[in-house]
């Protein structure tokens, strides 16, 4: 499934989020993810666990795109995005079917 298809995505939201993967310069890192559980449900938490550690070591990279990007994402101001909870934004995005396919 690509990230554009995921559903409450919008394109807007897909452009932030390639910005903050490519200043963030960890494309070749996400691509090299591999979670060899069987059990779907521990395969999942366990990429979601990869991804933050990654995520979260570079976040200092990306401080307003990634205001920009909640803010698209859950249809807030800027100044709101900046006070949501960033983990519960990632756990949405990746309860939503297909996130964990695309990564």
């Amino acid at each position: 499934m690509e990230l554009a298809n995921i559903k409450g995505l919008s394109v807007e939201s897909l452009m932030l989020l390639s910005e903050i993967i490519d200043t963030m310069d960890i494309k070749e890192e996400l691509q090299a993810i591999n979670v060899t559980e069987k059990d779907e449900k521990k395969a999942q938490r366990e990429l979601v666990k990869q991804f933050l550690i990654l995520f979260v070591t570079r976040l200092h990279k990306v401080k307003q795109p990634i205001y920009e990007f909640i803010a698209e994402y859950k249809g807030v101001s800027i100044e709101e995005a900046k006070k949501i909870d960033i983990i519960a934004v990632l756990k949405d995005m990746f309860a939503v079917d297909g996130t964990t396919d695309f990564l």
